[in-house]
């Protein structure tokens, strides 16, 4: 099945999360992460989601996976640029990698 195509998301959409996994994640987004604002027109939520793949990704020699300094190099200025003060991340770096980035994002985890 072509990722993206339209197999994929005929697929995708009969397959939905249980409800309590559903229930787990709207409870840690609603302590942990800012809401919009009332009133706002403003799309999307006021925080960055990244998904940074470390431990199979790094284990090529790939041009395209960035270094720590690389990820934080690229994500500090789209934070600034979009103002904002958040940045959700999914990862399986080792809590050490992940320490390196906290020291220079604003990182909240599951």
């Amino acid at each position: 099945v072509d990722f993206g195509g339209k197999e994929f998301w005929n697929a995708r959409r009969v397959l939905v999360f249980a409800r309590h996994l559903k229930a787990e994640a709207e409870t840690f987004m609603a302590e942990n992460l800012p809401k919009k604002e009332k009133g706002s027109d403003e799309k999307g939520f006021p925080y960055m989601a990244v998904h940074f793949r470390r431990k199979d990704m790094t284990w090529y020699d790939r041009k395209d996976v960035p270094t720590l300094e690389g990820a934080i190099k690229q994500l500090k200025p789209l934070l600034e640029k979009k103002k904002l003060a958040v940045l959700f991340l999914a990862t399986d770096a080792p809590d050490e990698e992940v320490d390196v980035l906290r020291r220079d994002l604003p990182i909240v985890q599951y």
